[in-house]
């Protein structure tokens, strides 16, 4: 992919780790792991279940210069959305990759 396809401005996110009063780590807040240039496209939309109502969904596909450090457990901040990594998918030669993402409501 040509350099000028990525278009969109990404942040890459990381849930920290606190502990608790008795020592037990508990999710903490979204730390920064990176900022990279992307070509992000919503490729599907529909509903899904959740807490016995109907949610909205969108799942976007996310273009990128491979990353090795990037994993699912982590999420992508993007024009005032949050998607939650779905999967990562490394190009044979491992100088891109398409994230597919589900946008976070």
């Amino acid at each position: 992919m040509r350099i000028g396809t990525y278009r969109h401005r990404i942040t890459i996110q990381t849930q920290t780790t606190a502990r608790d009063a008795a020592g037990a780590l508990v999710p903490g807040t979204w730390a920064t792991h990176a900022t990279r240039w992307a070509n992000v496209h919503a490729i599907a939309g529909g509903e899904a279940p959740q807490a016995a109502q109907l949610k909205n969904t969108r799942s976007y596909s996310i273009a990128m210069r491979y990353l090795s450090t990037v994993t699912e457990q982590m999420r992508i901040s993007w024009d005032s959305k949050v998607l939650q990594i779905i999967s990562i998918v490394p190009d044979e030669t491992k100088t891109e990759m398409v994230i597919t993402a589900t946008e976070v409501r």
